[in-house]
């Protein structure tokens, strides 16, 4: 026997309360979901899927996440109530920040297990798609589960390392190369060859890329938006080939723009669709979803993690953030982001060798290929200065070659 599930998908689950139902999933929250309990970390333990330790909220002490009882498919597991902590941001909400007021790995619930490489939400969608193939005898999950990547930039700061480089020259005395990389500068060319280098990465690798462009150069208190206009000759050219090689260009939003929902309309007016992504991840949690569904925001890629990566939400794939203000799920899609050049490299982050980078990478590659999920990296402008990144650059040709075959 075969279901049209799209018609009967339903009819055959209860929540909570077990019906006639052919799938039945108990609710083991209990009251925990009331306001007083946001940013809390509820029980959890590690149930075994796939050899893989999968964390479970509200557990049942049964091990088996579900069995075949009386032609019915009974759960043992609430991983209704463990998505929705994961997926709606609660462990966020009142969390301790860093100095932007961003949500750090190391106040996760993640942080006993020193990494946040599996997509948990993945293996709770598959584990429910092979309870209902079970008992449907239809075919829910794909064939091939290979995992796609999505590459980004963030375009943050444009002549920053060349400037970095001309001071080193000066005071090394290397004059020729001063000179040289000083008339680059002044000619618009430095910016240009930086990108067409991007762009060739793009056209080789057939990747799907998006990039996100600041709207303003002004500081935010001591913090720096973008060092270039939109106005500026380099980024026309960015933007006229991009345009000729369809490649989506959307608003990177700049630093405020998470809490004024009118400021953030207004930068995006400058692009053509309704992507964005907040500059140096800087939001608040609880209320940045309804100031992105009052500007109309279709689709923000910012949701990771800054001083580590790995799924922030437990998830690979997009979905509805949630929207603490209204109490319901919001109409802005997320797409998770993953991996962050800045978040690999950077001292006060994990520090890592490019070795030890590797390694990092083949964990959470592995995994979202596992799992059939959508990798999202994100790898500035300044990474491809190669004679100040080159590690950054090696990493970034690393992590393509991984998914050449396979997107």
């Amino acid at each position: 026997m075969s279901y049209d599930l799209d018609k009967s998908l339903k009819s055959l689950f209860s929540y909570r309360i077990a019906n006639e139902s052919l799938i039945y999933i108990p609710d083991l929250s209990n009251d925990f979901f009331e306001s007083q309990n946001l940013g809390k970390f509820p029980l959890y333990e590690s149930k075994i899927y796939k050899d893989d330790p999968i964390i479970v909220f509200f557990p049942n002490q049964n091990f088996h996440w579900f069995e075949e009882k009386e032609s019915k498919i009974i759960f043992h597991q609430d991983i209704i109530s463990s998505a929705f902590y994961l997926l709606s941001g609660w462990q966020e909400i009142k969390a301790s920040k860093d100095i932007l007021g961003r949500f750090l790995f190391s106040d996760s619930v993640f942080q006993e297990i020193s990494h946040a490489y599996l997509p948990y939400v993945n293996v709770y969608f598959e584990i429910i798609a092979s309870g209902i193939e079970k008992i449907t005898k239809t075919k829910v999950l794909p064939k091939n589960q290979n995992g796609k990547l999505i590459v980004s930039h963030d375009i943050d700061f444009i002549y920053a390392p060349a400037k970095y480089r001309l001071k080193k020259y000066l005071k090394s005395l290397q004059i020729f190369s001063f000179y040289k990389l000083a008339i680059s500068l002044i000619f618009k060319r430095y910016p240009q060859t930086i990108f067409d280098k991007i762009i060739s990465y793009s056209q080789r690798f057939s990747f799907q890329t998006h990039f996100f462009f600041l709207a303003t150069d002004k500081k935010m208190a001591r913090f720096h938006n973008a060092d270039y206009r939109l106005s500026d000759l380099a980024i026309r050219y960015m933007f006229n080939k991009l345009k000729n090689l369809k490649i989506a260009t959307s608003l990177h939003g700049s630093l405020g723009t998470s809490k004024v929902a009118n400021w953030l309309k207004k930068e995006m007016s400058f692009f053509d669709n309704l992507d964005q992504r907040f500059h140096f991840l800087y939001f608040n949690s609880k209320a940045f979803v309804s100031i992105m569904e009052e500007a109309q925001v279709k689709c923000d890629y910012s949701i990771g993690f800054n001083d580590k990566i790995g799924f922030r939400r437990g998830i690979a794939l997009p979905f509805y953030l949630f929207d603490f203000e209204k109490n319901k799920a919001s109409t802005v899609i997320e797409m998770p982001l993953a991996i962050m050049d800045v978040s690999l490299f950077l001292s006060q982050y994990m520090n890592l060798s490019l070795e030890e980078a590797k390694q990092e990478i083949n964990k959470i590659v592995s995994y979202t290929q596992k799992y059939n999920g959508i990798l999202v990296i994100n790898w500035h402008f300044d990474s491809f200065d190669e004679e100040m990144y080159p590690e950054r650059i090696q990493l970034f040709e690393y992590i393509l070659q991984l998914f050449s075959h396979k997107n």
